[in-house]
């Protein structure tokens, strides 16, 4: 009996979680505002020994500087938008030098949308940082799933946090390793805890 609970709670565990996951994420988009702006500003500050990326923001219409940090695989798969707002360096003038003071390409190429927290438009003109979701400039492609994949990214990250994923994880190891005493011949189950870990370890990696 022990063991039959332990590979239904080991199977109902990861659904339960990614519901929950799930349901965070929706309540984060609810609460967010989609912002247009101009961008003057875009930098890229590597920070740390976990490959932690800050990405600041600023744009001419407001005083506030817009944050993100992107940590591990996800700092990989983020394109910043450093030379999609400025002129390439001119021919005879060495790269490093001129992107120290780069030139802004013209405006209507540097406009952008972005998402932000109801919460924080109040703050917009105070000197203040504030993160920023599914920022696009308007010549890129926008898509729904890509939208739902930041705030998804986000969430884990910023609400739900890595110590948690990790508990969640552990407590799914121990209940599979237990089920597996009487449950090791079962193929498809050894397979889908197989691929249960891997897809705690994938939410970790980001």
């Amino acid at each position: 009996m022990k063991y039959t609970i332990c590979l239904i709670s080991s199977l109902l565990l990861p659904v339960l979680f990614l519901v929950y996951t799930i349901g965070c994420t929706k309540d984060v988009d609810k609460e967010l505002i989609k912002m247009t702006a101009t961008m003057s500003v875009s930098k890229k500050i590597s920070r740390g020994a976990r490959s932690d990326v800050e990405y600041i923001q600023k744009f001419t219409e407001c005083k506030a500087t817009f944050s993100r940090t992107f940590s591990g695989l996800g700092s990989m798969f983020r394109a910043d938008k450093l030379k999609n707002i400025y002129l390439p360096a001119p021919a005879g003038i060495l790269p490093d030098i001129y992107w120290e003071n780069p030139t802004l390409k013209p405006a209507e190429e540097r406009k952008a949308s972005f998402y932000i927290f109801r919460a924080d438009q109040q703050r917009m003109n105070n000197a203040v940082k504030i993160p920023y979701i599914y920022l696009k400039l308007d010549n890129e492609s926008h898509s729904e799933t890509g939208y739902l994949t930041e705030i998804y990214v986000y969430t884990l990250g910023e609400k739900i946090g890595g110590l948690t994923i990790f508990f969640i994880m552990v407590i799914n190891l121990i209940l599979f390793i237990t089920a597996l005493i009487k449950y090791q011949r079962n193929k498809l189950y050894v397979g889908i805890g197989m691929v249960t870990i891997l897809f705690y370890i994938l939410l970790l990696l980001f």
